[in-house]
């Protein structure tokens, strides 16, 4: 009886020990994807685009296929952790249409299980003027060394009563290293 008395009072004094260790902090996947994120400076390796109509993947050039980066190619995207993206348009920039450095934010969104870069900034969205101007990314791969996003626009074209309704989708592939 006295051992059990021994072993009951030796967890007991033991409790408080336990209880006082801190767990370590464990790396989210967001951190881990904002870690990636922020390493380094993205340059846009390659893009491919996907034009549907209706559900049916249109192959043919111009729709579908790769597309041919020019002033783009030099361009360096940098995020800090902060939130802050910056997009140098390098050597390759055309004066007479932008500033040179383009500045936003960043954020990570989360929709039906699907993460996205939400880049938000006049300067940076595909429509400027929008009272919201934001471009959703799903995030296809992100790591140390490289990041694929996609871009995917829909809309609605026809009349329905001279142009039948259709439903065009453009995907747009996007490889940065």
């Amino acid at each position: 009886m006295k051992r059990i008395y021994l072993v009951i009072a030796t967890a007991i004094s033991m409790v408080p020990v336990f209880m006082s260790c801190e767990k370590d902090a464990i790396s989210t996947t967001d951190d881990t994807m904002k870690n990636s994120l922020t390493e380094k400076k993205w340059r846009i390796a390659e893009r491919l685009k996907e034009y549907y109509v209706n559900g049916i993947l249109n192959p043919n050039q111009p729709y579908s296929g790769n597309i041919v980066l020019t002033t783009e190619a030099d361009n360096v995207y940098t995020f800090t952790s902060n939130n802050q993206v910056e997009l140098n348009q390098g050597t390759l920039w055309e004066p007479n249409t932008t500033t040179q450095i383009l500045n936003g934010t960043w954020q990570f969104t989360q929709l039906n299980n699907i993460k996205y870069l939400r880049i938000i900034g006049s300067q940076l969205a595909l429509n400027p003027l929008s009272p919201t101007p934001y471009n959703d990314f799903e995030i296809l791969q992100l790591n140390s060394n490289t990041m694929q996003l996609m871009l995917k626009i829909e809309f609605t074209i026809g009349d329905g009563v001279t142009i039948p309704f259709q439903t065009i989708t453009q995907k747009e592939f996007i490889t940065y290293l």
